[in-house]
């Protein structure tokens, strides 16, 4: 008799060998993940100060501000029409990030990834803008910081990421390797 299919033995033997290999693959996910995230909030950031960037070309005359809270792991993106370089109640949010639980209950709120910590930033006050030009400016005159700014960040596995923001209005993605003392492109 021909029959067709699997026996019950052999489905075991199938099941058995499926365990073992997510019992040995399981924990590598499981460290790729604080990486992964740290990556993925960096990008974020690169992503939502390109947009700032986009949007004081777009507007001149006004600032588009910067405002990162490094105690508070938040920062706020908004557009100052009054050239005061504070968050007047008449000016646009185009963003604000909050942490993980916090009410959204703006269109323009969004969560920061838990697990990832805001350390410290270059910039005066923690605050930048982009110029109507794309440049970026300071609040300070003239500006105390060097050629560029940088927002730092890390991982709950010690792992260093960060953006810098040039006098010019490039930005890039930044890395440490030892523990945030150096950091190079990624």
């Amino acid at each position: 008799m021909n029959r067709k299919g699997f026996t019950l033995l052999e489905l075991m033997v199938i099941l058995g060998i499926f365990a073992i290999l997510a019992t040995i693959a399981i924990p590598g996910f499981n460290a790729w993940i604080p990486n992964q995230k740290l990556r993925s909030t960096a990008r974020d950031l690169f992503s939502d100060l390109n947009m700032a960037k986009l949007k004081s070309l777009k507007d001149a005359n006004t600032l588009v501000v910067v405002k990162v809270d490094p105690n508070n792991e938040k920062y706020t993106i908004w557009l100052d029409t009054v050239l005061n370089w504070a968050l007047d109640g008449t000016e646009e949010i185009l963003l604000k990030v909050v942490l993980p639980g916090e009410p959204l209950d703006e269109p323009w709120k969004r969560t920061r990834t838990e697990g990832i910590d805001i350390i410290s930033t270059t910039m005066p006050f923690n605050t930048f803008a982009f110029s109507s030009r794309g440049m970026t400016a300071s609040d300070l005159d003239p500006p105390t910081s060097g050629d560029s700014y940088d927002v730092y960040m890390k991982n709950s596995k010690e792992r260093y990421m960060g953006v810098r923001i040039s006098r010019a209005g490039s930005l890039s993605i930044i890395k440490s390797t030892d523990g945030g003392t150096t950091w190079i492109s990624d």
